[in-house]
């Protein structure tokens, strides 16, 4: 688990503000900073590719697409940040959010069963 993750889980519990609920949200800021990791390792490499088809013509330089997914990935990270130091009451509302939705899950699995 990254650093950072872990550095956050440990101040929410200090602060008691963890939540069971909060393992879905880390879990996906984990993968999120993974993948921010291995987007710079590729821009790091090249951040313009020459995609010329033809060797007569002039390069044709295209901006590497690792780029596009480093900033996509930072996005859903800072989000994801917000939503778990975000206050007590906006807490509550996510939560039922998530009961909500756990809910509708249950429904459609009975009705899928049946």
């Amino acid at each position: 688990m990254n650093k950072l993750v872990q550095d956050l889980i440990d101040s929410m519990k200090e602060k008691d503000q963890w939540q069971e609920s909060d393992t879905i949200l880390i879990d996906e800021l984990n993968f999120n900073l993974t993948m921010m990791e291995k987007c710079k390792e590729e821009m790091k490499k090249t951040l313009v590719k020459n995609i010329t088809r033809s060797a007569n013509k002039a390069p044709y330089l295209h901006k590497n697409h690792f780029v596009n997914m480093y900033h996509e990935f930072l996005s859903n990270s800072l989000r994801l940040i917000s939503l778990l130091n975000s206050n007590p009451r906006d807490r509550q509302k996510m939560k039922v959010e998530l009961k909500k939705s756990q809910n509708a899950i249950e429904i459609l699995q009975k009705e899928y069963e049946n």
